[in-house]
C-alpha cells in the first residue's frame, strides 16, 4: 500500500475501508503463529471503523438536509423584499427576489434593484438586477422582526451561532430522542 494513501486526511470513508482490510489481512498473514493477534482488539478496530462509516453517512446526509432547507428558504423569497450587501462600498440596498437559480450547487437570488441615473441632466429611476448569494440576502421583515435577536443560522443545533461539527456532535448524541438539545 501507498504512504500517501495512509497520509491522506481526504480519503473516503470506503477507501478508509479498503486500506483498513488490506491491512488487516497484511497484519493476519504475517502474523506469528504461536501470538496471533486478539480478539478483543480487531474487534474494537473494526468497531471503530464502523462508527467511522455511520459518521461520515450521517454527515453526508445532514449536509443534504442544510442545502434543502437553503433551497427552500431561498425558493420562499421569491417576490419579497430583501437587503442585501451594497455594490460598492460597504453598508445595504434593498430589492425585490425575482428568481432564485443554482449556481454551483448553491442558491443564488436575482435581485431587482433601483438605480438613480442621470441622462442628459434628467434624474431618472431605473430597475437593475443584481446576483446575489443566498447567505448574503436577508429579509426584510425578519431583520425587522430579529432587530434585537441574535440571528440564528439554519443547522446551528447546539445554538453557538456557528454550523460545524459541534452540531453534527448533537444532532448524533440526540439522533431519535424526539428534541434538539436546548444548549
Amino acid at each position: 500500500m501507498a504512504v500517501s494513501a495512509l497520509g491522506s486526511a481526504a480519503g473516503t470513508s470506503a477507501s478508509i475501508a479498503a486500506d483498513y482490510m488490506k491491512l488487516l489481512v497484511a497484519q493476519l498473514q504475517n502474523q506469528n503463529p504461536l501470538e496471533p493477534m486478539d480478539n478483543a482488539e480487531m474487534t474494537s478496530q473494526l468497531a471503530a471503523l464502523s462508527q467511522l462509516e455511520q459518521l461520515e453517512g450521517m454527515s453526508n446526509t445532514f449536509e443534504k438536509v442544510l442545502v434543502a432547507q437553503q433551497f427552500s428558504q431561498a425558493g420562499a423569497m421569491i417576490g419579497r423584499e430583501v437587503a442585501i450587501p451594497a455594490e460598492e462600498g460597504e453598508g445595504i440596498e434593498s430589492g425585490r427576489v425575482l428568481q432564485v437559480d443554482i449556481i454551483d450547487g448553491k442558491p443564488e437570488l436575482v435581485v431587482q434593484v433601483q438605480r438613480e441615473v442621470v441622462e442628459d441632466g434628467k434624474l431618472s429611476v431605473v430597475p437593475a438586477y443584481r446576483r446575489v448569494a443566498f447567505e448574503e440576502v436577508q429579509s426584510i421583515g425578519a431583520m425587522l422582526a430579529t432587530a434585537a435577536a441574535p440571528a440564528l443560522q439554519p443547522g446551528d443545533i447546539n445554538g453557538d451561532g456557528v454550523v460545524g461539527i459541534a452540531d453534527l456532535v448533537a444532532l448524533a448524541d440526540n439522533y431519535g430522542k424526539g428534541t434538539a438539545p436546548s444548549e
